[in-house]
């Protein structure tokens, strides 16, 4: 994320935070002990630090990042003015994330979920015991967001890439039919992979997100 961080301190003149979340950028061990809620704190602890120099803050997060970017979100929308979700993983399989975009716009859908998300018990949720911890940990991660999502209101741009042979590019489909109004601009590109921020369009995904967040 650091190109891309740097690009917005050039064309945005803002501060610019990169949180390293609980795990990462040691060993495989480290992160194997860690899980989303491990994630979250992070990131939450990174907002916190933020808050206390900047008066307007805006969230850009990439692949999982954009999980946690709209757990934080919803957690603090007095806080987070603009979110900008780079290839978000919500499904692995295209046909569901394309199915998932067609459902939530059928009436009525919307406000049941949203009812049913506020209700979430953090109890309750599945957990795949065939993964791996930190596998197990993601797809939880996943689950929740494609309920906690329909309560997010902060603006948010989404940017998926459609030639992604990680994250298929219908997720973006999904994430803004999930997000409703609160998805104001929906960006497909056509000669990047997964790695949006370093990747043949970098620039173009850096002005895109500039462009936003101003």
């Amino acid at each position: 994320m650091r190109y891309l961080g740097e690009a917005l301190n050039r064309l945005l003149g803002c501060t610019v935070s990169a949180v390293l979340l609980s795990g990462h950028g040691l060993t495989p061990e480290a992160l194997e002990s860690s899980g989303w809620p491990d994630w979250l704190n992070s990131a939450e602890e990174g907002l916190e630090t933020l808050s206390r120099r900047c008066p307007r803050i805006s969230v850009v997060g990439f692949s999982m990042g954009g999980l946690l970017a709209l757990l934080l979100a919803e957690r603090h929308p007095d806080t987070i003015r603009r979110l900008a979700l780079l290839a978000t993983p919500l499904f692995a399989s295209p046909v569901k994330a394309r199915l998932a975009a067609g459902l939530w716009r059928l009436p009525g859908v919307r406000t049941r979920i949203r009812s049913r998300a506020r209700r979430l018990d953090p109890n309750r949720m599945p957990w795949r015991s065939d993964l791996s911890r930190v596998q197990a940990s993601f797809a939880q991660l996943k689950w929740i967001l494609r309920r906690k999502a329909a309560l997010v209101e902060t603006p948010a741009l989404v940017v998926h890439s459609k030639r992604d042979r990680s994250v298929p590019w219908q997720n973006a489909l999904a994430l803004c039919s999930i997000l409703g109004p609160a998805c104001r601009r929906t960006v497909l590109l056509s000669a990047s992979g997964h790695v949006l921020p370093l990747d043949t369009e970098r620039d173009l995904v850096a002005q895109t997100v500039a462009d936003f967040l101003s």
